[in-house]
């Protein structure tokens, strides 16, 4: 199913992704009426022996406005071979999918972390705050124009702390509802590119087990920079040897502590069982605060919101499908991969066999 690989809030295009435009432009145009002679030559024109006239006609298609879906369908029906009957899904699915997404158009282009990070703390009044961390950036989309860079934690929008969701969920509704030409501010907390080397020498008397520091693991399943440092304690061996607040560890004693499940039990260990006359060493990086200002795109949809809107968008078109008479196709046989926008297997009606379809 198309909608199966596109990103969750903001995921990534495929490689089989067609050259047809940007997925995010800043300002907004109203899909296009047409006639029925004009509709005929597109659906026509799928069938041209010249690739380029197939993909101009299907980017038509793509721009047509929902009214025309009921003719798509029975074209489809009519269509001769299975490129162009492909073609036809896909601009189907597209003129439906942006219909779904009407009001929730707004889009940056990053790809986060679904679990939310509770315990930031805000640089500027040394507050704990929510953040979301961005496991990557779409290239050519606004976030990355922006120097949006993967790695970086949200903990703002529009100088306002991000809302108390344990989920990144509410941040995407907030971008999806600002409207496509609006600038907005977004500071990040940013790993520095310099990797220090810290020798934490705990005093005899340490009454802290973990030498002073108050640490946070990552959300479950995420590989981040290493682990955050959310409160430094006065006076202890991690405050004597320069450890600060929002500086991220990555390894202990020569040994990776940057991953999702076990790193944080690595950290602890290792700062429980150091001794005076070795101690225990680490390699930290301290976070940068910065603000960027992003111009909103409007979302393609090729960028589906999240797992639970795309199942039911999925199941709305295979409802709204049989209702066009539409049946369960075979698994078609191969053609070029250049020729469809995504790969064959990946249609919405194949869908239909596992779907909920209410």
């Amino acid at each position: 199913m198309i909608l199966a690989i596109f990103l969750l809030q903001v995921l990534l295009a495929t490689a089989d992704a067609p050259t047809t435009g940007p997925a995010s432009v800043p300002t907004s145009r109203p899909a296009m009426a047409i006639t029925d002679g004009v509709l005929d030559r597109l659906v026509a024109d799928l069938n041209s022996p010249r690739f380029a006239v197939r993909e101009r006609a299907t980017r038509e298609l793509c721009d047509l406005d929902a009214v025309v879906l009921p003719k798509l369908a029975q074209r489809y029906h009519a269509a001769v071979g299975e490129e162009a009957r492909h073609r036809l899904r896909y601009a189907m699915e597209t003129i439906f999918y942006r219909q779904e997404l009407a009001g929730r158009s707004g889009f940056i282009g990053i790809r986060l972390s679904q679990q939310a990070i509770t315990d930031v703390v805000d640089p500027v009044d040394s507050r704990k705050c929510y953040g979301i961390y961005i496991i990557d950036v779409i290239q050519d989309m606004p976030a990355a124009h922006a120097g949006i860079q993967g790695g970086d934690t949200i903990i703002s929008l529009n100088d306002q702390p991000l809302p108390a969701d344990p989920t990144s969920q509410e941040f995407i509704s907030l971008i999806e509802r600002t409207p496509p030409g609006s600038t907005i501010r977004i500071r990040v907390l940013r790993p520095e590119k310099r990797i220090r080397r810290i020798s934490i020498q705990p005093a005899t008397d340490e009454a802290s087990p973990t030498l002073g520091l108050t640490l946070s693991p990552p959300p479950a399943g995420l590989v981040t920079g290493g682990i955050r440092v959310v409160q430094v304690a006065k006076n202890s061996a991690a405050d004597a040897a320069g450890i600060k607040v929002n500086d991220l560890i990555s390894a202990a004693n020569g040994v990776s502590v940057a991953t999702p499940f076990e790193g944080i039990t690595l950290l602890t260990n290792a700062l429980q069982s150091a001794r005076p006359a070795a101690g225990v060493q680490l390699a930290v990086q301290s976070s940068e605060d910065v603000t960027l200002e992003v111009t909103v795109g409007r979302r393609s949809p090729q960028y589906v919101t999240n797992p639970r809107d795309r199942q039911e968008i999925q199941n709305r078109f295979a409802r709204w499908w049989r209702e066009q008479g539409g049946q369960r196709l075979r698994s078609p046989e191969p053609i070029q991969r250049v020729i469809p926008f995504f790969p064959l297997e990946a249609g919405p009606l194949e869908q239909e066999r596992n779907a909920d379809i209410r």
